[in-house]
């Protein structure tokens, strides 16, 4: 169970910073329901995705590369886009964020992931083929083009292809759910759902947690990162380190997780959602009842959010966690001074639990 508590944090002139519980607006409402979109504006039918022409299969039923899908021998250019559009699918944040993650999942695993998005009606053999001429190293990687009347998936590599046909319709299935409203939010599907399926079959995943992606639906007995976790890079190497052994420190002799999370943007995700998944899914909190208080600081979208569980609820009332927010809102985070608030923030809690 998580209490959280948001407010605005504001300057004797301006809000400069906004807080809320309500869930983050989309950036580009491309359509008002993703499979409207994708299944109807550009005329997909389950029956077309099925085409053998795009795919072919192995003995174990994975798909494979197609054969005009050519490895690259040539030395990989200095930088490549795993995720391609054109027509305004997505908006440059968008496609920074996606791309962050698809580089995240190659790092980690060695799989380079593809999205490839068009309104045109191109052949998707040579559209693909094209494309990943210009963007694949040669190693392991998988694929998904959707143009205007079709989409293709393909994969090539022990540790890709491993998804079976079940489970690439499942994926499509996602991708197209009704809770999705932009091409976006269906990307972030896509993502999702392959990095859940690595390790399961090739015991290679990777932490997406950065991004609100989380590898399974089961909660890990122990802390999987830091206390502090400044993916935003807030703080400089001394800072990070002050701070940290700030929170170490408290959070023992406290027994309570005490913790500060910082991420460049949330990818249109609910805040509220975000943060608690982000504590639940990197085992934060102590105890049978995994006590704890996380705060997590959202850059782009100005916002921040903090959420309690276990006996921190009943530690961190209401009216306590308004008056540390509004202390570290007002004098340190509106003037971003994340150090000092990030402290301040650390000090408080401790005093409230003593």
């Amino acid at each position: 169970m998580h209490r959280i508590i948001s407010s605005t944090i504001l300057t004797a002139l301006i809000a400069v910073w906004m807080m809320t519980s309500a869930s983050c607006g989309k950036i580009k409402d491309i359509a008002a329901n993703i499979r409207n979109n994708l299944n109807e504006i550009i005329g997909i039918s389950e029956t077309e995705k099925d085409d053998s022409q795009a795919v072919e299969w192995n003995d174990s039923g994975r798909i494979t590369q197609a054969e005009n899908l050519t490895e690259n021998d040539d030395d990989p250019p200095d930088h490549r886009n795993f995720i391609i559009s054109d027509q305004g699918f997505f908006s440059d944040n968008e496609l920074d964020t996606l791309n962050d993650i698809a580089g995240a999942i190659y790092d980690q695993t060695g799989i380079e992931c593809f999205l490839f998005v068009t309104g045109s009606d191109p052949d998707i053999i040579d559209y693909t083929g094209r494309l990943m001429d210009e963007n694949n190293t040669g190693g392991d990687y998988m694929a998904m083009s959707i143009t205007d009347s079709r989409w293709y998936y393909c994969a090539s590599g022990s540790k890709a292809s491993y998804l079976s046909d079940e489970e690439i319709d499942e994926m499509w299935g996602k991708m197209t759910s009704d809770d999705n409203s932009t091409y976006y939010d269906a990307a972030i599907d896509y993502f999702a759902f392959i990095n859940s399926k690595m390790y399961s079959a090739v015991k290679i995943t990777a932490n997406l947690s950065e991004f609100g992606i989380y590898n399974s639906s089961a909660i890990p007995e122990e802390r999987q990162c830091e206390l502090l976790c400044d993916n935003a890079g807030l703080l400089s190497g001394s800072e990070y380190e002050a701070i940290l052994s700030k929170l170490e420190y408290i959070s023992s002799a406290r027994k309570m997780d005490i913790a500060v999370v910082t991420v460049s943007t949330l990818g249109g995700q609910d805040i509220v959602n975000y943060t608690d998944d982000f504590y639940d899914y990197n085992g934060f909190g102590q105890g049978d009842d995994k006590s704890g208080i996380l705060l997590l600081i959202a850059v782009d979208e100005r916002r921040d959010h903090v959420t309690t569980t276990g006996s921190a609820i009943d530690i961190f009332t209401y009216e306590i966690l308004d008056e540390i927010m509004t202390d570290v809102e007002q004098n340190y985070f509106a003037n971003d001074d994340w150090y000092g608030g990030f402290e301040r923030f650390a000090d408080l809690c401790g005093a409230a639990i003593e």
